[in-house]
């Protein structure tokens, strides 16, 4: 009874292992780059500055559709992560329709880009689980 369902376990494996790696291959080579759109561009230089509970975030323009962000010194907050927001207003909690950017750096500065026109870049502490500070980014 049991040779029987040796045989046919045997057997489906190596239908599975001589089918499923050509599928793999088909899957990766298949594979289309997810769509962004493309940034807009931001008015001219300017530069904003955020409180990071005694240190200063400073934030530029970058050039089209990007911002840098930068601190001189490790901001004494841990954790803090930069979100992008299509609303300016951003109330006691990070928005639902916030878009993820990256890491605040602890020391020097770092280029984002920017998910679409207009809105808000808000400083979130991870390890506070609140929202440090958000500034409008002019157009």
């Amino acid at each position: 009874m049991i040779r029987p369902l040796r045989a046919a376990h045997r057997a489906a494996f190596t239908v599975l292992a001589l089918a499923l790696p050509p599928l793999l291959i088909a899957a990766v080579a298949a594979r289309r780059a997810p769509a962004s759109p493309d940034p807009a561009p931001l008015a001219g230089p300017w530069t904003v500055s955020l409180d990071l509970g005694g240190e200063p975030l400073r934030v530029r323009g970058a050039g089209p559709g990007a911002i840098e962000i930068g601190v001189a010194r490790t901001p004494p907050l841990p954790d803090l992560l930069a979100y992008w927001s299509p609303r300016p207003d951003t109330g006691d909690g990070l928005p639902a329709d916030a878009v993820l950017l990256g890491r605040v750096p602890a020391r020097g500065a770092r280029r984002l880009a920017l998910p679409g026109p207009g809105g808000a870049l808000v400083v979130y502490s991870l390890a506070q689980q609140r929202v440090v500070d958000a500034v409008r980014v002019p157009r």
